[in-house]
């Protein structure tokens, strides 16, 4: 094999989890006050929207963004607090002793809210509007049921690595678990890599603009 494949390959592959490795920097920087994650993680969604688009991850984006659509994560928080608080109060249900039922709904409430949690951020970046995020969860959720659940599993496989990663390399895999699984969400919630570029799919959403990705 040419010699120049092999190193051009190898810069290629250092440059991607070079960015991988700072947008995970920065998701944990900015989600040290704990308050802040949820704000954090819509940031780190439009910097994977950034990544596959061919732009590196900047941390002046990464704060423009999170303050940028705070006024919409904080109406997604809130919607996804239904089903989250559902999950709580069956759980604590099931555990009272209120049968194999309240069991299972709260295992499906979990369900309903873990999805929530996955393609929230996407609603919160092109949303135009704190009204608009529910309707464009609703979008994703009819449009792409398949997809908002596939989603789900580049974060449970990045969960997964963690736990039977040998302790060497724990923290090698750390400096990009978090920005795997939002890289990885993203390329699933935004069809065609090699069709629709992620600036054309959100124009495609009717009344929506992108915002939040293309400022």
């Amino acid at each position: 094999m040419n010699r120049s494949v092999i190193v051009g390959g190898i810069a290629r592959a250092c440059s991607i989890f070079s960015s991988l490795a700072w947008l995970t920097v920065l998701w944990a920087l900015c989600s040290l006050p704990l308050v802040t994650i949820p704000f954090a993680t819509v940031a780190l969604y439009d910097g994977a929207t950034r990544l596959l688009d061919g732009d590196g991850p900047s941390w002046r984006r990464f704060l423009f963004t999170m303050w940028n659509r705070a006024t919409t994560t904080i109406f997604a928080m809130a919607f996804i607090g239904i089903p989250g608080a559902l999950a709580l109060s069956l759980a604590w249900l099931a555990r009272s002793g209120a049968g194999p039922a309240a069991s299972g709904a709260a295992l499906a409430a979990t369900a309903v809210t873990a999805v929530l949690m996955v393609f929230a951020p996407v609603a919160c970046l092109t949303a135009p509007t704190p009204a608009g995020v529910v309707r464009q969860i609703g979008v994703l959720a009819v449009t792409r049921p398949i997809r908002a659940v596939a989603a789900l599993t580049p974060w449970a496989a990045s969960v997964i690595i963690f736990t039977i990663c040998p302790p060497q390399l724990v923290i090698i895999f750390a400096f990009v678990a978090v920005s795997l699984g939002a890289v990885g969400s993203v390329a699933i919630l935004i069809p065609g890599r090699t069709g629709l570029r992620p600036r054309v799919f959100v124009r495609t959403i009717p009344q929506y603009t992108p915002k939040g990705i293309t400022q």
